[in-house]
């Protein structure tokens, strides 16, 4: 839902320093800047970059304007601002006018004219961006930069106790076929919420925990809480989601939440300190803050930081976690047999009802887990004879072999899935994918990331051949 309950900036100073903000992450330039100084003309542009690092200029017009009906932007300032901007140097490609007005069709057929008068005498394209398209773009990429918009509008303070549902910060999408388990997701959601009547609240601190075998599908089902309406209303300062893994930088991590939710100062001297000042911060908040992957008791206490209107829930396999914090645990289970083939039916683009009988067998061989079904059946996809593939794979996997590679893990099944569907690949696809191996656990992998860690050997080799003098 875009946040368009969210008011704009009270003044023209905090507009500018948001649409620098937005603006840089719009056009993948971190180097745009503001145009001038304060108090210096500038020539119908506010913002300037580069898109991408290519050699076109785009800029921005900040307009600042009331949102009381009425307080339009009208033809005359939108002309006087691209007559401005045709001044500016090196020449523009593309302008455009961000304003905190609500949107408005007239100036957006004005624009549009504007605009194609513009280009057709060889000068840049004009938009204009209203407060709705803002709040819009900014939702967008709150899910990968959250906390863009907190930190510029104070959030937690401004917009305290404000109707309708909170911010998701950090909060992942749901996956592709996503399965509903009302069966778990229900009382999950009732343990959170407390009814009364028709309102939904927050009844006091508490803990809950979610817990089950890896591939089973705890981050979906904390993913389907987290984005349900009713607990995004209940929590109106935020449903906030961390995710920790089984080695953490339990410091590096606090800070990087403090960021994202907008803390004052997100720099801490100790796991303790971190704690201490997340407390702080959180003391009155009415938010959802979900942990999730957590493999250690010292893990969870670093974020046990909800006040008295929050609640916590955390996802992890070890069941001692959540009975040393005390907190109310909520075991998941595998899919029943009917999900499961469902499941399969989803990521093999086939009707439940013309699956084949050999279907359940490999649902079986998949011991009914989640994620084991869904690499499965995207496996069989693309395959004419892929059931009978998938279940021959299965059936042949080493178990035996499985259990002496990994002694400590419990769950045979799904890593004969995941076996299964790397053998399936072609080599060269195998071999980029067991190249990501290199890197961390939920570590986000850019293309140049990509190239650093994977290529600077094979280049650095091509160098050194090239370099060589040639022999004889």
């Amino acid at each position: 839902m875009p946040r368009h309950d969210i008011p704009p900036p009270a003044n023209w100073e905090d507009f500018e320093d948001l649409c620098l903000d937005l603006w840089r992450l719009i056009w993948a330039d971190p180097k745009a800047r503001k145009h001038g100084r304060r108090g210096q003309p500038q020539v119908g542009v506010d913002v300037y970059g580069q898109p991408k690092g290519g050699p076109d200029w785009e800029g921005v017009q900040c307009k600042l304007k009331s949102q009381i009906v009425g307080k339009k932007l009208t033809r005359k300032e939108i002309e006087g601002e691209v007559a401005k901007a045709r001044a500016f140097k090196p020449a523009l490609a593309a302008f455009t006018l961000a304003t905190t007005a609500p949107r408005d069709t007239d100036a957006e057929a004005v624009v549009r004219e504007i605009s194609e008068a513009q280009q057709a005498t060889g000068f840049f394209r004009v938009s204009v961006a209203f407060w709705e398209d803002i709040l819009e773009e900014i939702e967008r990429l709150e899910e990968t930069h959250p906390g863009l918009l907190i930190r510029h509008l104070q959030a937690w303070k401004r917009l305290e106790r404000r109707a309708g549902p909170g911010f998701l910060i950090g909060v992942p999408k749901l996956p592709p076929h996503y399965l509903e388990r009302s069966e778990f997701l229900a009382p999950l959601k009732a343990a959170v919420l407390d009814q009364v009547a028709d309102k939904l609240g927050i009844t006091g601190k508490g803990m809950v925990g979610v817990q089950g075998m890896g591939g089973i599908g705890k981050t979906v089902l904390a993913t389907a809480l987290a984005r349900d309406e009713d607990v995004r209303v209940a929590c109106p300062d935020g449903v906030l989601w961390i995710s920790l893994g089984q080695h953490p930088d339990l410091l590096a991590l606090q800070a990087e939440f403090a960021e994202a939710a907008g803390h004052p100062s997100p720099v801490f001297a100790s796991i303790h300190q971190g704690k201490r000042e997340l407390k702080q911060f959180l003391a009155e908040r009415q938010v959802l803050l979900v942990v999730d992957d957590v493999w250690t008791v010292e893990a969870a206490a670093a974020f046990d930081v909800v006040g008295a209107a929050g609640r916590l829930l955390i996802t992890t396999r070890n069941r001692d976690v959540i009975t040393t914090l005390g907190a109310t645990e909520h075991r998941l289970d595998v899919l029943k047999p009917e999900q499961a083939l469902a499941l399969l039916a989803d990521w093999s683009g086939q009707d439940i009802h013309e699956l084949p009988e050999i279907a359940s067998r490999v649902a079986k061989a998949c011991g009914y887990l989640p994620l084991a079904l869904a690499m499965t059946g995207a496996m069989v996809l693309h395959r004419p004879t892929g059931w009978v593939d998938a279940l021959t794979r299965l059936e042949r996997a080493d178990l035996d072999k499985i259990r002496r590679d990994f002694p400590d893990y419990p769950y045979p099944d799904l890593l004969r899935a995941l076996e299964v569907s790397i053998e399936a690949l072609e080599p060269e696809d195998r071999d980029r994918y067991l190249e990501l191996a290199v890197f961390r656990e939920d570590e986000t992998i850019t293309e140049t990331r990509y190239c650093q860690e994977l290529w600077i050997d094979f280049f650095a080799d091509l160098i050194r051949q090239r370099s060589s003098p040639p022999r004889g």
